[in-house]
């Protein structure tokens, strides 16, 4: 009567990892379904290039990922079968305290990490969820059926299951653990409970989802196993996140801090980055009144040294380069530039470099061939705005598997997004602020994504009127004035056209109105949505 929770588990897994380059739009079935379910609940909903802009009732704006809509459809049996489980053990529970859900909450909790033969025999403790087995058995449920509950009950911690197990949202922490996703920043579970509300939406969901998978004729990977997963690229505006999500994505795969400061090797990049600073070179050392030169390894040569030392345990090492852009990307890597054509993760051509040969496989192993083994990550980011910095070659950049992180703000409201109070705009939220902008320039000042900016270009610690005010002023007006204002060339501006000097348009921020038409007007746009 039940299917096994732990293999739905594995199955939304697998599936979730396919849920990559998903369409710009969803099917039109698809968008007229759920358009007219979310109009039913009076939170109606605009589609957009990759993302969905709801509207709460009072009329703030906030938006979803069109991927989000993908992973909670895969999610959706785990959802069914989590509250099928809900339902069996609570239809029998007996109980005599007034209020049932605490009731049950407070046994099952009492029983969570117990021994797994805990159930084996009745005890004053465990008493009522005893007697609710011995029901469901009479009722038709078989013994693995009755194992499987005894499972739930006492490993909840096994499904990812942070909260009560009866609970309505119960299912929530196992669903995240199940997608591989971040919590804080998703509105997974948020669409799965519109779902779930919505049989009609979640049916071409899912059949949206399977129409995908099929398309891509997808193969489960093994573990990161895929194509384009071992060199890799999150390339995007600034502040679109791109350092988080990948620090997200090392945390789901390597959940230890204390492994991961052994298995994640992290640099960020700069102008004068050389191939010595990324690979090593030979230096002088003093030893006792003699000086000899021995080769000092940086950060390349050590994690590559430590994927090999871990290659036999099916570790697997992780080195991340932060603003990859911002260096010349060919002369740091070198001769290592063979080395990034990978079959199944492993370097199809090695190379002849005496010093990490020695390094990793040990003096007098200079002439050992040096190759990237399969358990080797190179993963980067790129700040799309910064790529005039030191552009890189088709050759560098075909080598890379490169995803587009996108500027749409991410669904939880309460985060990085505080009121922001001007002249002729009146308060808005910083997400309302920053899309107008985003609209601005590509829209009226005809420029490329690049110049736009994500939620997180500004970090709001403090959220008081003044403090924003001030971020506004420090941080985000002299990117808009210099690298946004100055290259539009079809006429049109960010900043109205009496603005001559920087030094004027500071003074006046905040307490004028300093932007052009073509930024208000989205703004007056959105307010009448």
């Amino acid at each position: 009567m039940l299917n096994n929770i732990y293999s739905v588990i594995s199955e939304v897994s697998r599936k979730a990892k396919q849920i990559t380059d998903i369409p710009e739009r969803f099917p039109h079935a698809f968008e007229e379904q759920i358009g007219k379910a979310y109009q039913a609940t009076g939170n109606p909903v605009k589609f957009l290039v990759g993302a969905v802009q709801h509207k709460d009732a009072k009329g703030s704006i906030y938006y979803s990922a069109n991927q989000e809509y993908y992973l909670a459809a895969i999610a959706m049996p785990l959802v069914h079968t989590f509250r099928a489980y809900q339902d069996a053990l609570t239809t029998h529970f007996q109980h005599s305290n007034g209020d049932a859900h605490s009731f049950q909450d407070e046994i099952f909790n009492k029983l969570r990490g117990h021994s797994e033969d805990a159930l084996d025999n009745e005890t004053a403790e465990n008493h009522a969820v005893f007697e609710t087995l011995k029901a469901l058995a009479k009722d038709g449920y078989t013994e693995d059926d009755i194992a499987l509950l005894k499972k739930f009950i006492l490993d909840p911690d096994s499904l990812g299951a942070g909260k009560g197990i009866v609970r309505s949202d119960g299912y929530v922490s196992a669903l995240y653990q199940a997608l591989h996703v971040s919590q804080s920043n998703s509105s997974v579970h948020t669409i799965s409970v519109f779902y779930l509300k919505n049989p009609n939406a979640e049916r071409l969901a899912v059949q949206m989802v399977n129409d995908y998978l099929t398309s891509k004729e997808c193969q489960e990977p093994d573990s990161l196993e895929q194509e384009g997963e071992y060199n890799r690229i999150l390339a995007g505006a600034p502040g679109t996140g791109k350092s988080y999500q990948l620090a997200e994505e090392v945390k789901a795969l390597i959940p230890s801090e204390a492994d991961r400061d052994k298995l994640v090797f992290r640099q960020t990049l700069y102008p004068e980055y050389s191939y010595s600073d990324f690979v090593g070179q030979v230096m002088p050392v003093k030893r006792g009144d003699d000086i000899t030169y021995e080769f000092s390894p940086k950060i390349f040569t050590n994690a590559l040294k430590r994927a090999f030392e871990v290659l036999p345990t099916g570790q697997n090492v992780f080195l991340i380069l932060e603003e990859l852009s911002r260096a010349n990307a060919a002369a740091v890597f070198g001769d290592l530039f063979q080395l990034l054509d990978r079959n199944d993760g492993k370097s199809e051509y090695s190379i002849n470099n005496e010093y990490i040969a020695e390094e990793i496989f040990g003096r007098d192993e200079g002439t050992r061939k040096v190759y990237l083994p399969k358990n080797f990550y190179i993963w980067c980011t790129v700040n799309t705005s910064d790529q005039n910095v030191f552009p890189m070659d088709t050759a560098f950049k075909r080598r890379f598997s490169w995803e587009y992180v996108s500027t749409a703000p991410v669904s939880n409201l309460n985060t990085n997004n505080p009121d922001v109070t001007l002249p002729h705009v009146g308060t808005v939220k910083w997400t309302t602020f920053y899309t107008a902008l985003n609209e601005a320039i590509t829209q009226d000042l005809k420029l490329g994504e690049d110049k736009q900016i994500g939620q997180f270009f500004l970090k709001f610690e403090k959220t008081d009127p003044a403090s924003v005010t001030l971020q506004l002023k420090n941080k985000l007006l002299h990117y808009l004035w210099n690298d946004v204002n100055s290259v539009a060339l079809n006429g049109k501006h960010i900043f109205k056209d009496d603005y001559l000097n920087f030094s004027s348009l500071y003074n006046d921020f905040a307490i004028k109105s300093v932007f052009s038409e073509a930024v208000y007007k989205h703004f007056k746009v959105k307010e009448s949505d």
